[in-house]
């Protein structure tokens, strides 16, 4: 008499196999969620420093802004607990800073959002209705500026 041994043939994840693989796999995911995000920062830093020239064409409406504005230090009202209080230009917690013609705060508002992005500046008035604008902007440890001359029509 024999004794029929059968040989199970049919493989199954272990317990390890399961685990590596599930690590695997989180770590793709982490990896993707950081690059999503790193993307969505840099679209965001890029938005911001293009459409500063957009922001000087708007100050054109706010003569009475720009008077204001004159021998003042921009980034304080973006930074100031007062004014603005925030670290980036994507937000303040008080939106009518943009109308204010008492800070030197002036926004671009996107067309197809409606969503504001928040620029400090200063004035130097250069001749009669000309005026040399530094506009300054924030976002985390990135700011940047952008020098232009503007003349009141």
């Amino acid at each position: 008499m024999g004794v029929n041994v059968g040989v199970n043939s049919k493989k199954s994840f272990s317990l390890v196999e399961f685990l590596v693989s599930l690590l695997i796999l989180t770590l793709s995911l982490i990896a993707l969620t950081n690059a999503v995000v790193f993307f969505m920062q840099w679209k965001l830093k890029n938005a911001i420093a293009s459409h500063t020239a957009d922001v000087a064409l708007e100050l054109i409406n706010f003569k009475e802004k720009l008077n204001n504005c004159q021998g003042i230090s921009a980034l304080d009202f973006l930074q100031n607990a007062t004014y603005c209080n925030s670290p980036s230009s994507v937000y303040c917690r008080d939106e009518t800073l943009c109308e204010d013609n008492f800070t030197c705060i002036i926004c671009y508002i996107n067309p197809d959002t409606g969503k504001k992005i928040f620029y400090a500046f200063n004035a130097t008035q250069l001749g009669n209705e000309t005026y040399r604008v530094n506009i300054y902007w924030l976002f985390g440890n990135y700011n940047g500026s952008y020098t232009t001359v503007i003349t009141i029509p």
